[in-house]
């Protein structure tokens, strides 16, 4: 719990007014079992699911990835409406969704997402889609950024901007913004003030 809540911290979470909370098991508005859930400020992750044999350090690891995708959906709630469908980084990041492919998947975020919701309850409007792309996406970003160093990461970073001069859409920076707590802190902060 000391590891989460200090992953929650350094993403800025406590400025949105987001909880988290560890239950057994989480299930979605359709009945889905899930690992994690948010819905008004509050995160829940699920540890029933989890193998008893994992490490502490498994563990924690297992459940930043989940709050990282559930990070997302904080920043787009409409009270919050940090990350939202008309703000530019979300075209950005709905560009980069619709053409990324999920690691080791030949389909896209996109795709992905509507593979598992198109049909499910609370899902009907591509934005909903849209949003588990991204919050996808953002995870599996940030899982890569935090276990690889030294010259491979120096070489993902070259090939990212690489990707980013080829194609002009890979959202490093909106990730990077995101995983910082920036975007959050920016979007919080009263015009011409330094505080949020």
């Amino acid at each position: 719990a000391s590891r989460l809540n200090k992953h929650a911290k350094k993403r800025n979470l406590p400025l949105l007014g987001t909880r988290i909370n560890l239950v057994d098991a989480v299930a979605t508005p359709g009945g889905q079992h899930a690992e994690g859930f948010y819905l008004r400020k509050l995160i829940t992750l699920a540890v029933g699911h989890l193998d008893p044999s994992m490490t502490n350090e498994e563990v924690a690891e297992h459940l930043a990835q989940v709050m990282d995708h559930e990070l997302i959906h904080a920043l787009t709630d409409r009270e919050v409406g940090v990350l939202t469908p008309e703000t530019e980084g979300w075209k950005t990041l709905v560009r980069y969704v619709k053409r990324a492919k999920v690691p080791g998947s030949t389909e896209t975020y996109f795709e992905w997402a509507n593979r598992l919701y198109a049909r499910e309850r609370g899902y009907e409007r591509v934005e909903t889609r849209e949003e588990e792309a991204i919050a996808e996406a953002f995870r599996h970003w940030a899982k890569d950024r935090r276990n690889v160093a030294g010259k491979p990461a120096a070489v993902f970073r070259q090939l990212v901007s690489w990707f980013k001069g080829l194609l002009d859409a890979v959202p490093k920076e909106m990730f990077t913004a995101i995983e910082s707590g920036s975007l959050v802190e920016a979007a919080l902060r009263p015009p011409g003030s330094t505080m949020p």
